[in-house]
């Protein structure tokens, strides 16, 4: 994996200034039961309002027998190939923070003198110059940003790259938005898992804002949200 350079490093987010206990709570159950996510056929979404990717399971490649009577049945069937988008899943954050050369694991600046690799990233994005991955320590329970040079483009080749010996690929961007993933799906796996360190249920009914939001001023003092939404080749 090509390591990216960020002279900055994992710097506290302005953003999200609040402390998110119940969010560390959720990564180190993933991590915990992470065998289980694993063995997951489906997707299951991790909550996050920072990802402007979402993605899909890469179609599976057969021989060329196989293609041709996929072909015939579509044409007879009036049908195609059509992917089932979702937003960044638990399982694919699994796979990049076990990844010994994948920046979306860092040390605290606060934490790290006493645990190492306590950030996790939960989410990437950018604006045309600038992009990164937003992070989360589960121990001082602060957010932090990667700055990466390059933008949103350069923030979704690099995971294009990492995710090349995957089934999933980025299929949507959006600039100024995200894709957002819900509590209840992690929160409700966990708990029929049988793991009982979850924050309190009604933490569910808490909306976050989106971390990509890009917004526009008004004349009238208020304000318009501009996103820009485009599928991946």
């Amino acid at each position: 994996m090509r390591k990216l350079f960020s002279i900055m490093g994992w710097r506290i987010s302005e953003s999200h200034p609040h402390l998110d206990k119940e969010l560390s709570l959720i990564i180190k159950g993933c991590c915990i039961r992470k065998s289980d996510f694993k063995s997951s056929n489906a997707p299951i979404p991790f909550p996050q309002s920072s990802s402007c990717f979402n993605f899909i399971f890469q179609e599976p490649k057969h021989n060329l027998y196989t293609r041709i009577k996929i072909k015939i049945k579509d044409h007879f069937n009036k049908t195609t190939y059509q992917p089932t988008p979702f937003p960044l899943p638990v399982q694919l954050l699994l796979f990049l923070w076990h990844n010994n050369d994948s920046e979306w694991r860092g040390d605290c600046p606060e934490c790290s003198k006493h645990r190492k690799g306590s950030i996790f990233g939960i989410g990437s994005g950018g604006l045309l110059s600038v992009g990164g991955i937003i992070g989360h320590c589960v121990f001082c329970h602060k957010r932090y940003f990667y700055f990466i040079g390059g933008g949103i483009v350069t923030v979704r080749e690099h995971l294009e790259y990492s995710l090349r010996d995957t089934n999933i690929r980025v299929y949507n961007l959006k600039f100024g938005g995200c894709f957002r993933g819900e509590k209840e799906p992690v929160y409700y796996y966990l708990k029929k898992l049988g793991y009982t360190e979850l924050p309190h249920e009604k933490w569910l009914g808490i909306k976050t804002s989106s971390a990509a939001e890009m917004s526009i001023k008004t004349k009238d003092g208020g304000s318009v949200s501009l996103t820009l939404q485009g599928t991946q080749p």
